[in-house]
Order: C-alpha cells, then sequence, then structure tokens
C-alpha cells in the first residue's frame, strides 16, 4: 500500500503536464521578479536614463532672406518644392534596400530628375575622384576616413576604383562568391546606388535625419512615389525651399551661390554660431556669402523621440521653436541693365570673330575656320567619352581610330585623359590629319551644333560652306565667343552712379549659371576649373588689364597741376619719343598731329604729348627723374589707383600693396628686370602701360572721379536690407578731392574728353555721331606683351555731360584685331543706349508702395 501510495507521488512529479506546469510557473516567477525589479526598483532610474537617450533636437533650418535688384526684381529666392528624402532609420536588408534605391534610381533617370550627386568619384570608368581646390588632397582624405575607407587611421592612397570596389562589396552590390554583381544590379546602376548609400552610410548614427536625393521633381514623381509605398518603401516626398536664381548667369558673379559647409568654411567657428554643420547650406561666394550673418535667419528646434534603433517614433510638439526667415537684401543692380550689358558684350565679342573669319586684310589678326575648330577642340569642348562610345558608321568612330593610332593607351576615363585625347583632335585638325568637314560632322554628333537632315546634307555635299556654317552658328549662339576660345573671348565692363558710387551693372564674360551649383556640384565645377576660358573669374573686380589710353587723364591733372604746361601749352607731336633712351616710344599716328594743347592730345590720344610731359615733370637728364613717376603717383592715389573700391564682395585690391609705381613694384611684377626705375618706364605709365593693371571698377570709380570733379565715392552692392528689425539703408562713402586739383584744370580734361566724342579728330567721332545725349569719353588702346596677339581695347566716360549721372568703364582683352573699329566704344554707346532706354518703350509706372527708391 505504501509502496503503491509513493509510487503515485513519484508518478505524479514525473508527470510531463506537472513538469510543464512546474517550468511555466518557475518561468512566470522569474519574469515577474525582473518586472518588479525594472519596474519598481529601478524603474525611475531606467525611465530618466531612457528618457536622456530617446529625445533628441533636429533643427528647424530657417528659410533663407531674399536678395532682390534695385528695383525688386528677385535675384536669389526660395522655390517652394517636391523634394524626395530616404528615411534612414528604416532597416531592411541589404539586398531589399537595393532594389528600393534601384527602382528610386530608375525612376528619377526615367522622368529627366537630377538627384543631389554627392559621391566625389566620376560618374563612369574608369573612376577618379572629383575634389577640386587648393585643399582637395585634405578633402579626399576627410572623405575616406569618414567612408571608413581608411583603416586604422591609415594615410595610404586609396584609389577612386579601390574605393569603389570596396564600396559595392560593403553595401550588398556584389556577390562575394562569385565578384560579380548580383543579378538584379546592372554596371550603369551601380554607381547611383553606391551615391546613395553612401548618403545614408555618412548618417548612420543620425538615422533620424533624413537623406535628401532629389529637388524639385515633378508631380509626376511625387503621386509614383506615394501610390506604390511598397516599391519605394522608406522613400517620403517632402515639401521645401530650394534657392533659385532666375537671372542665372548674368549676375552669377555677384549674387554667388550656396553650398554645403566644407572644410575651407571654417566648420568648428560656424558651429559656435550655432550652424548645424553636417546639414545647413551657407552662402559660398558674392552677396550669398558676404551677407550671410542676415540672409541666413535663426533656426528652429523640434524634439523628436527614437527607439533604441534610432527610428523617429513620436514628435514632442509642445517644444517645438518655429524658425526666422532671414532678412531680404536689395542690391543696387538694375538686373535688365546687367542682362542687356552681358548680351551687348557677348554679341560684339561674337561680331569681331565673325570679323575675323571674314577679313581678307594682311594687316588685321585674320582668322580661319580651321583655327577656330583648332582652339574649341583644344578648349575641351569635345566629349572625349562619347567619341570613344561612338559606332563604326559615324566621324566619330573614325576619329577614335584616329586617336589610337596616335595613342593606343589613350583613355577618356579621367580628366587628363580626356584633356589629352582633344589635344590630339586639336592637333590633327592644324595638321590636316583631320579635316575641316569631319570636324565639324563631329560637332553635329556631339549635339553641339544642329541642323535638320537637309541642312547637313547640303554642308555635306557642299552647297553650304565651311565658313558659312560657322558664322551661321556663331550668329545663332550655337557657338560662343566662350566656346572657341579665341581671340577675343573675354570682357567686363561696369556702370555706376557717380553721385552715390551705386554698381548698376558689372557683368563679366564668360560667365556660369549659379543654379548648375545647386544639385550638380561635384560634376559642374571641375570642368569650369577645366575652361581656359576660365569663366569662374569675377573679371569686373578681379582682373587687372592694362589700361591704355583710358589713363591719360591722371597724366593731364598731374601736368596741369604742377605747372608743367596750362591748358594753352602746345607741343609739336614728333611721333617718336627719344629723350628717355631706347626703345624708342611712338605715337600710333605715324605721320604726326603738329602743335596741340593737351585738349587736342586727349581728343586724339596722342602719345608723344604725354611722353613730353611727364618727361618733363623730372627726368635723368636733370637728376630728378623720381619726380615724375613720384607725381603721377600722387594723382593715382587721389583718384583710388591704390585701394579696393569699396564693393561688398571679393575684389583684387583688398587685401594687396598699394598699386603705385616704384622701382620696387617692377622688381615684384617684372622677373629678372633690372630694379632700377627709368625714364622709360615713367612715359610708358604715363599712358596706361608698363606696371599700369586694373580691374574695371577700379577704373570705373575713377571715372565717377572724374565726372563729379573729385568726389571719389566707394563702389557698392547693397542698397538696403530688410527684415523684422526694420530697413538698414545704405549710406554713401566718399571723399572730396577738395583743393588738391583745381577747377579749371577740372574743366580742361573735361572738354579734351568731350572732344573724344565731338571733336573732328576725336578717337570716338564716328561711333557716337549723332548720338542723342552729350557725354565725355576716352578710348584707350594696349599693346600686349605677346606681339602675336592683339592689343586690348578700353573706353571710360559718363554721361550727361553737362551733369552727369552714371559712369562706364569696358574693357575688351585683345580686342584689337584691326577688323572691328574700338569694338569697346561700340560697347559702351550701346549700354549708355540700354540705360536711357534709347531704343525701348518706356516701361509701365511702378505701382504705389513698390520696391523702387
Amino acid at each position: 500500500m505504501r509502496d503503491s501510495i509513493f509510487k503515485n507521488i513519484i508518478g505524479f512529479f514525473l508527470n510531463r503536464l506537472f513538469i510543464l506546469t512546474a517550468v511555466i510557473l518557475l518561468l512566470f516567477y522569474i519574469l515577474s521578479s525582473k518586472l518588479f525589479q525594472l519596474q519598481i526598483v529601478e524603474g525611475e532610474k531606467i525611465k530618466s536614463e531612457l528618457t536622456a537617450t530617446i529625445a533628441r533636437s533636429i533643427p528647424l533650418q530657417a528659410q533663407r532672406g531674399s536678395i532682390y535688384d534695385r528695383y525688386g526684381r528677385p535675384l536669389a529666392v526660395n522655390q517652394s518644392v517636391y523634394s524626395v528624402k530616404l528615411d534612414p532609420s528604416i532597416t531592411m536588408p541589404a539586398k531589399e534596400l537595393n532594389k528600393v534605391l534601384l527602382n528610386l534610381s530608375n525612376l528619377l533617370k526615367e522622368n529627366g530628375e537630377a538627384y543631389q550627386d554627392d559621391l566625389p568619384i566620376t560618374l563612369t570608368r574608369p573612376y577618379e575622384y572629383t575634389f577640386y581646390g587648393e585643399n582637395a588632397a585634405a578633402k579626399k582624405t576627410r572623405w575616406l576616413d569618414d567612408m571608413g575607407l581608411l583603416p586604422n587611421n591609415s594615410e595610404e592612397d586609396v584609389t577612386a576604383e579601390e574605393a569603389m570596389d570596396i564600396l559595392k562589396e560593403r553595401f550588398g552590390l556584389i556577390d562575394k562568391e562569385t565578384a560579380n554583381y548580383h543579378d538584379y544590379i546592372k554596371e550603369e546602376d551601380a554607381r547611383n546606388i553606391v551615391s546613395l548609400r553612401s548618403k545614408m552610410y555618412l548618417v548612420r548614427y543620425y538615422s533620424y535625419n533624413p537623406v535628401l536625393v532629389a529637388q524639385n521633381v515633378c508631380l509626376d514623381t511625387v503621386t509614383r512615389i506615394e501610390e506604390d509605398s511598397e516599391k519605394y518603401r522608406s522613400v517620403f516626398v517632402d515639401k521645401e525651399a530650394l534657392r533659385s536664381y532666375p537671372y542665372g548667369k548674368y549676375l552669377s558673379h555677384i549674387v554667388g551661390y550656396v553650398g554645403k559647409i566644407s572644410d575651407s568654411d571654417n566648420p568648428e567657428e560656424l558651429a559656435k554660431k550655432g550652424y548645424e554643420v553636417s546639414m545647413e547650406i551657407i552662402g559660398k561666394s558674392g552677396i550669398e556669402k558676404s551677407f550671410e550673418e542676415n540672409l541666413k535667419g535663426e533656426n528652429g528646434k523640434l524634439t523628436v523621440v527614437i527607439n533604441a534603433y534610432g527610428r523617429r517614433v513620436d514628435e514632442l510638439s509642445e517644444s517645438r521653436i518655429d524658425p526666422v526667415v532671414g532678412d531680404n537684401v536689395f542690391l543696387t543692380i538694375d538686373a535688365e541693365l546687367q542682362k542687356e550689358a552681358y548680351e551687348i558684350l557677348e554679341k560684339q565679342l561674337t561680331d569681331i570673330i565673325i570679323s575675323r573669319l571674314e577679313s581678307k586684310s594682311s594687316t588685321s589678326f585674320r582668322l580661319t575656320v580651321k583655327e577656330l575648330l583648332f582652339s574649341l577642340v583644344k578648349a575641351n569642348n569635345i566629349s572625349a567619352k562619347d567619341v570613344f562610345q561612338s559606332t563604326p558608321d559615324t566621324v566619330s568612330y573614325t576619329i577614335k581610330e584616329l586617336v589610337l593610332s596616335k595613342d593606343e593607351y589613350a583613355d577618356p576615363g579621367t580628366t587628363e585623359g580626356q584633356n589629352h585625347i582633344n589635344q590630339i583632335i586639336s592637333e590633327a585638325i592644324e595638321n590636316d590629319e583631320l579635316s575641316v568637314k569631319d570636324a565639324i560632322l563631329l560637332l553635329f554628333e556631339q549635339g553641339i551644333i544642329t541642323g535638320d537632315e537637309d541642312y547637313i546634307n547640303d554642308f555635306k555635299n557642299g552647297r553650304i560652306s565651311h565658313l558659312s556654317l560657322i558664322i551661321d552658328k556663331l550668329k545663332s549662339g550655337e557657338l560662343t565667343p566662350q566656346m572657341t576660345n579665341v581671340d577675343p573671348c573675354t570682357g567686363s565692363l561696369v556702370v555706376v552712379d557717380v553721385n552715390t558710387g551705386d554698381v548698376l551693372a558689372a557683368p563679366t564674360y564668360p560667365t556660369y549659371d549659379s543654379n548648375d551649383f545647386i544639385t550638380n556640384m561635384n560634376q559642374v565645377y571641375p570642368k569650369l576649373l577645366n575652361d581656359p576660358t576660365t569663366p569662374l573669374v569675377n573679371r569686373p573686380f578681379s582682373e587687372p588689364r592694362a589700361p591704355g589710353s583710358t589713363f591719360k587723364m591722371v597724366t593731364a591733372i598731374a601736368a596741369l597741376e604742377t605747372g608743367i604746361i596750362d591748358k594753352n601749352t602746345r607741343i609739336l607731336d614728333k611721333v617718336t619719343f627719344t629723350e628717355a633712351g631706347k626703345p624708342y616710344q611712338s605715337s600710333w599716328n605715324k605721320s604726326g598731329e603738329g602743335y596741340i594743347n593737351v585738349e587736342q592730345a586727349l581728343e586724339r590720344s596722342t602719345n608723344y604729348f604725354f611722353y613730353e610731359v611727364s618727361f618733363r615733370m623730372g627726368n635723368a637728364k636733370q637728376n630728378n627723374k623720381m619726380d615724375s613717376i613720384n607725381t603721377l603717383n600722387k594723382y593715382m592715389s587721389l583718384l583710388g589707383f591704390d585701394e579696393g573700391t569699396g564693393v561688398e564682395i571679393g575684389e583684387l585690391y583688398k587685401a594687396k600693396d598699394p598699386v603705385n609705381m616704384s622701382s620696387l613694384a617692377k622688381k615684384k611684377v617684372v622677373e629678372g628686370e633690372d630694379a632700377d626705375w627709368f625714364d622709360g618706364n615713367t612715359i610708358a605709365t604715363s599712358i596706361g602701360q608698363f606696371l599700369n593693371a586694373y580691374p574695371s571698377a577700379v577704373m570705373a570709380r575713377y571715372t565717377a572721379a572724374l565726372a563729379t570733379k573729385g568726389t571719389l565715392y566707394d563702389l557698392h552692392l547693397l542698397n538696403r536690407i530688410t527684415g523684422s528689425d526694420g530697413t538698414q539703408e545704405y549710406i554713401p562713402v566718399s571723399e572730396s578731392l577738395g583743393d588738391e586739383i583745381s577747377e579749371s584744370t577740372w574743366n580742361t580734361v573735361h572738354s579734351g574728353m568731350r572732344m573724344v566724342i565731338n571733336g573732328s579728330k576725336g578717337t570716338a567721332r564716328n561711333i557716337f555721331s549723332d548720338f542723342p545725349i552729350d557725354i565725355a569719353g576716352k578710348t584707350g588702346t594696349a599693346e600686349e606683351a605677346k606681339i602675336t596677339r592683339p592689343s586690348h581695347t578700353s573706353f571710360a566716360g559718363f554721361a550727361p555731360y553737362e551733369d552727369p549721372e552714371i559712369a562706364i568703364y569696358v574693357s575688351i582683352p585683345f580686342s584689337d584685331t584691326k577688323t572691328v573699329a574700338s569694338p569697346s566704344t561700340i560697347v559702351a554707346k550701346d549700354v549708355i543706349s540700354a540705360y536711357y532706354k534709347l531704343n525701348k518703350e518706356p516701361e509701365e509706372a511702378a505701382p504705389p508702395n513698390s520696391l523702387t527708391r
């Protein structure tokens, strides 16, 4: 009996149901104990720790203030657009994520959308880095380190090809066993996916922040993403402000552009000022940079709650701080005048090139179609990659074979390789190994010039000549002076209000479009750096050129004020001046002008007169040779030649040594030249040559000082700033030369400049004949050191003559081709006409309370 009871007890405890129940009760006890420990004993501690780790502040970027011209025309504004973004906090297997990104990439490609490609590697193989600028090496090292491509902080170089291979494997694009792409990946898609995955990788520790993929996408893109959330998982559409520049290329150097904060922007200092360095954009150049503090506004803040995986799960709306929009900046620029002036300048450059092509004179700088095509190709306007990807039935394929016959290792995969291929093609044109006809057909095949089938066939069959076709394409604008890279293909001008120092227009040619930098900086900027016409240079403020005879008013003032001459002093023009020693200097008019006074010398631009008066001010024969150049320096300084103009954006002379002429300046500028100062240096200086070289803005400021008879205004671009604190008006800054220059001297110089325009022998009389506005001016021509190139031309003037309102200075390097008379003067005349709207219907009056001042 007892054995039976014992067996029953043992059986009960060994019963599987009992054991299962016991295990469940034990586990329940353990779980209850753990929950008690976590929730009751350590609950408050864990809660506080959890709250501290999941509350994250996300900056709400302030909308940037807008930039307007003097009449309220928008120059830089925020355009409301749809943007495609990725939520990196949504986790999924690599293969699934890659398929989502592939779907997104294909959609963007199908709809012609440009995605934000921040990957600093070229688009196609063989890959190379696209870092640019002085700190390119440091930028590359920083990026490699951020991407984890420098193991153990090694500084060992990693090529772009190696970096791409590592990233493709890291992101699961390549099958490790076969070393090939997975079956759903194609070579042309791989780089796009790597670019997008790299964006996500760089924010891996901040996965609650969205990743921008594309901006300003069309409605079809928005609709398809929102209608198929599974196909585009983790992809969402947001509405935001995109910086837009309505006047694009016309004002790029003045307005500037914005971009992400980089190492060159001193991110540590910006962080101290409250910038979110990893996310924000700042002004990179021009007004955008100079007035960054006004334009940027004040960022807001949003607190979000994220879980342990970094995924956003909630927003704390009660802690939200809304951003404050930035101030609006109004400029002195007249945007329409700027645009017209740019187009006038470009047209004049085009006309000169056409005149060179058409010229049959042996004394002019004639240009052949072959020479133009040689220069165009050498300037890297041809896509070497397209040549190498051409099919056998094209001219491009023939050219590819020609290139490979010259260099079997020619490779279009790098910038250096592309330049090398273009060099081979250009030399083949020069050496008649590639015909002019085939070179033009290459332009058609690459879409650089266009024409329907009949037009192209007429060209092929000789019914349209090479010359006629090229001139036709120059006139239509398909070929531009910038593309030809022949003389002249650059220029600048500045128009200022003589009574305030307002810069009304300051175009530079060639230029770039600031809008291109917003979404595609890494691809666009290197091409601009590689352009031999240097479109990134802000010529009106940063490119010094010899002014030539537009400088002669300085010499006239110095001679009159020192008593070397008076207005009636007459000097015989002997053409060649020998007193200063060899090499002898001569006037341009080889027959001479006879006895002339200073007004006539300005009218006719007679070099000999100014050689003589500058020599009389001091020379070696009288043992006072430095007196002359020191006197010129004095009046150059009074007229603003030894300082910056005051303009708010970057300019050449802001941080430079004074530009006064001296033996020290000579030694710095002319390498190997005797450091001593000679009489020959002085007389060359007196006509605006030798060391004389100034940006157009400096010359425009000097011209305005001439117009006002001695009021030297600082040039400025700022009109006013408006914001929540009210309006800040710019107050003109000026200095008066007072008694330094007499009224009679000013009147004499004005009279001479007026005679340039309407005198019987005035150098600009033909161009300004029948011009309805009385103006004063001075033409200029400055010889280029290389005599194989044309001289520079320039024009300085003000209008109207009796009561000046504006001053203008035009500089067109290498434009004295002997095929067009005084091209800078023609540009000045057309710009003055545009300012006074001589050929236009008057605009409608601005509405009351408009933005005009």
